[in-house]
């Protein structure tokens, strides 16, 4: 029932934001913009989206700190997103969890995959607030939007500055940890001072000042190169020129895109996405019929580019949809949250 209810909800979601991205729009003028379309530039854009599976991959990789193949990670990672683009809440990390930890990739546990998530998203939320900050020296952004930008990028770097120190001196987490269960004695019921230390241990590639540079690195190229996606898409429509407001438009668009993901329920983020598209490219003067074309296109992209990549995620690794979906269901119910190893 529950399922239900949250599937009636997302598709009213989708369709409120869908409605407020084609409000008026002149729909035989899109057919005049599809029409115009310079497709000679659609075959650069699997290189650029493979190029960015490959960073973020090789990021996460060395974030798990543990023996792995690159191409096992690969494959999970790319399972993750495709489960990201058809279930709501962001479930494609829960299941990057459990199949990295009991597919045979390593001696990885699942609370070293869940730590290294954790340090993605934080990382990844402190590259789309930099390049915000980019594009306010571009385009002029009410004063509103400009605080919530620098509350976020100031909660996600005091967030990892907090989980480097907790990585680096894990005794302190546990002393304050011991701290709160003498306000909240329940809480010691739940098993949270074993699920800490196991936790702290999946940050362990935050003690070594390498690896943490060198996922810092793997995020600047991997968003680097998603910016690049969105220019070369954007070539494809003659009705976006290449002026410097356009790209900063682009780049808007992209880090509206990011904090569209965090409307709940929406599958694959339908509805949101076109959306904030639509507001960001309408901010630099792109027509809304042009910004919505080009959010479509953009959306379908990534969407066919997941499920394609996840689908040999799967083959490759011999799991199937039922699988995950069981393993899924085990850790909600608290059967497969614990750490997982699996011995070669």
């Amino acid at each position: 029932m529950k399922a239900v209810r949250n599937l009636v909800l997302g598709l009213l979601l989708s369709a409120l934001f869908l409605w407020l991205a084609q409000r008026g729009l002149d729909w035989s003028r899109v057919e005049t913009v599809l029409r115009s379309l310079r497709w000679g530039y659609a075959p650069i854009l699997p290189l650029v989206w493979i190029g960015s599976l490959t960073c973020r991959s090789l990021r996460w990789r060395g974030l798990l700190n543990q023996p792995s193949s690159f191409r096992s990670v690969f494959h999970v990672y790319n399972v993750g997103l495709m489960v990201n683009s058809t279930i709501p809440f962001r479930a494609g990390d829960l299941a990057r969890v459990y199949l990295i930890s009991h597919q045979g990739v390593g001696r990885i546990s699942g609370w070293a995959a869940l730590g290294a998530i954790l340090i993605e998203r934080l990382l990844d939320m402190l590259a789309v607030v930099l390049l915000f900050a980019i594009v306010l020296l571009f385009l002029p952004v009410a004063s509103a939007v400009v605080v919530a930008g620098m509350v976020l990028g100031g909660a996600g770097a005091a967030a990892l500055m907090v989980l480097v120190i907790f990585s680096r001196r894990p005794r302190w987490a546990l002393q304050l940890l011991g701290s709160v269960l003498q306000v909240l004695p329940l809480v010691r019921r739940l098993g949270a001072a074993r699920q800490l230390q196991l936790l702290l241990d999946g940050l362990e590639s935050l003690t070594t000042t390498r690896g943490f540079l060198r996922a810092v690195a793997w995020t600047g190229v991997a968003w680097l190169l998603s910016v690049l996606e969105v220019w070369i898409l954007a070539l494809l429509l003659p009705e976006l020129p290449m002026t410097t407001s356009a790209a900063a438009g682009l780049a808007l668009a992209v880090v509206a895109v990011s904090f569209s993901i965090i409307v709940p329920f929406t599958v694959a983020n339908v509805g949101p996405f076109e959306a904030a598209v639509v507001f960001a490219l309408g901010a630099v003067g792109v027509t809304q019929e042009a910004a919505l074309t080009f959010a479509l296109m953009w959306h379908a992209g990534v969407a066919l580019n997941s499920v394609l990549w996840g689908l040999i995620g799967l083959v490759a690794l011999g799991a199937s949809p039922r699988e995950i979906r069981q393993g899924l269901r085990a850790m909600r119910d608290g059967r497969g949250a614990g750490p997982q190893v699996i011995d070669h």
